[in-house]
């Protein structure tokens, strides 16, 4: 685990109309699978399957989230998500993940 502590994961998506609501804007629920599959994503990336994980018994349940919106996704629009990961008291993985432009602005962040 400590092998994706302190460092930046990047997963880049796209909205789909699946992810909008009417008006073609990204769906606040939305922003949750997004953050599952970067989760997900990284632990993959430094070949620890979540699937294994669970197989042995272990799990890392989302127990608190935060998302703070502050600029629309519309469909079609491409996302960059960044997440860092840090271990607290060697029980927690705590995640951080901001959901990128691709311009760089801050569309929303997730605690």
């Amino acid at each position: 685990m400590s092998s994706i502590i302190n460092k930046e994961w990047k997963l880049i998506k796209t909205v789909l109309p699946q992810h909008t609501d009417h008006a073609g804007v990204m769906w606040h629920g939305s922003y949750l699978n997004f953050l599952e599959e970067g989760r997900i994503d990284a632990l993959n990336k430094v070949g620890i399957s979540y699937s294994n994980l669970s197989k042995k018994g272990f799990e890392i349940p989302v127990i608190s989230l935060a998302i703070k919106y502050k600029l629309p996704f519309f469909h079609g629009e491409k996302i960059i998500l960044i997440s860092q990961f840090k271990l607290e008291k060697k029980l927690r993985l705590n995640c951080k993940t901001s959901f990128l432009k691709l311009n760089g602005d801050i569309g929303a962040e997730a605690i």
